[in-house]
């Protein structure tokens, strides 16, 4: 599997917007396989409860946007989907 790193940047977008609703679900009583928030803090190194989690994913998907913006991309679609 690839490094985070070299994955393409809508990839990590969209797999952000992925940890980010599963640790939400998560927090509302689904069950998964594996801890979600765990798999997050060993695939990404984030550190903290599964709120702090949800923060630092909301602040690395805005920054992918951010990136985007100052190139001059349409992002106004993508700012919705990670603040809802």
């Amino acid at each position: 599997m690839a490094s985070w790193d070299d994955l393409p940047e809508h990839v990590r977008y969209f797999k952000l917007l992925q940890y980010k609703s599963a640790i939400e679900l998560e927090m509302k009583g689904i069950k998964f396989r594996r801890s979600v928030a765990q798999h997050v803090r060993d695939t990404l190194g984030l550190k903290g409860n599964r709120e702090k989690l949800i923060e630092q994913l909301k602040a690395k998907a805005n920054d992918i946007l951010e990136g985007r913006k100052t190139r001059g991309d349409d992002y106004t679609e993508y700012k919705e989907a990670i603040n809802d």
